[in-house]
């Protein structure tokens, strides 16, 4: 198999309003697609969260768990985008700090609880 680039990442939420009003007005991201009324596209930097409606997805993740754990998203000063989001109101459980030389993170939850991270590191920090 030859994998072109990534095409999105699901996440499912019994409140498909509640989340994309997070991730776009919150965030600042942007919808570049829907399918129906109960999933839509987010991009998130050249890959797209597909935000999928579903009632029965009520329980918040779990921290330590099998399968997917958080979403980063790359940005250019993580302790400039951690400013920005608390001030419109993100809580952040792991505030920004640099965990390695070079290496800095932040982690915050989204709605429905799932684990998203502000990460930026260079070259050196991920050898």
């Amino acid at each position: 198999m030859v994998a072109l680039r990534s095409h999105h990442i699901a996440v499912a939420t019994p409140d498909l309003q509640r989340l994309l009003a997070f991730y776009t007005g919150t965030l600042g991201l942007r919808v570049v697609g829907r399918l129906g009324e109960n999933i839509a596209f987010v991009d998130i930097g050249g890959t797209r969260l597909e935000l999928i409606e579903r009632p029965e997805a009520q329980e918040p993740q779990e921290e330590l768990r099998k399968g997917l754990l958080h979403i980063a998203f790359e940005v250019d000063d993580v302790q400039r985008a951690y400013e920005e989001l608390r001030s419109r109101g993100v809580e952040f459980h792991i505030p920004a700090k640099e965990a390695r030389p070079g290496l800095w993170v932040a982690f915050f939850r989204d709605p429905d609880g799932n684990v998203l991270e502000l990460f930026r590191a260079t070259p050196e920090a991920l050898s």
